[in-house]
């Protein structure tokens, strides 16, 4: 990503789905989070995470890249899968990255949400351009 371009992140979690768009420095520049509907399974969840990203990049001029997704449970980052989570209903198998790239005609990442957060803990955070991180989250 260049200075004048952006993505959107989407993290998906047991507690609460967050999504906003992001410039080349991982400043958010729109952000939403709604509580996660555990109850209503995956098919809920990813209707939820879908009206959270049409929210945040609605009327949007900006020239957008790509879209990350850090999603719970285990995945299959070079497929763009949702493997399995294990206490999510339905929460298995999910072409994830498929259903962003056809609706936003962009390209998608996918990857576990405390991987990713490592991740960008490391390239924006304190510790960025460290070569060895340990990275610890405390969550759901």
């Amino acid at each position: 990503m260049t200075d004048n371009t952006f993505a959107v992140g989407l993290d998906i979690g047991k507690t609460q789905i967050k999504a906003g768009v992001v410039d080349a420095d991982g400043s958010v520049h729109r952000r939403k989070v709604r509580d996660t509907d555990l109850n209503g399974g995956a098919n809920a969840i990813l209707s939820q995470c879908q009206d959270i990203v049409d929210t945040v990049v609605a009327n949007t001029n900006d020239d957008l890249q790509g879209i990350g997704i850090g999603a719970t449970g285990e995945i299959d980052s070079t497929a763009g899968t949702i493997i399995s989570e294990g206490t999510i209903d339905g929460w298995e198998n999910i072409p994830i990255a498929d259903q962003y790239e056809d609706r936003y005609d962009l390209p998608v990442a996918v990857e576990n949400d405390v991987f990713a957060a490592a991740l960008g803990e490391n390239h924006f955070g304190s510790v960025g351009g460290t070569e060895v991180v340990g990275y610890v989250i405390i969550g759901t």
